[in-house]
């Protein structure tokens, strides 16, 4: 897996929302629900204690950048 680097803003989040960075890892090495997004980003699911945790990210060469960390009450992509 590529090395992860979290944007100011997902920190942000994380510490807000109690996020841990291994919740992170694991919902991008195992999600649930891959949905493409805006500027060549995605968003990736993971169900995490009856909520869903999407981790909105780009990839380069080498790395996996997290613009995003937010948990949902629902799945809110398309199948």
């Amino acid at each position: 897996m590529k090395s992860i680097r979290l944007s100011r803003h997902a920190r942000r989040r994380m510490d807000l929302y109690g996020i841990t960075l291994e919740q992170i890892t694991r919902t991008l090495a195992e999600p649930e629900y891959l949905v493409p997004s805006v500027k060549g980003r995605y968003n990736a699911y993971r169900k995490m204690g009856g909520r869903f945790l999407r981790v909105t990210y780009a990839e380069d060469d080498s790395h996996c950048v997290v613009v995003s960390v937010t948990p949902r009450k629902r799945f809110e992509g398309v199948i």
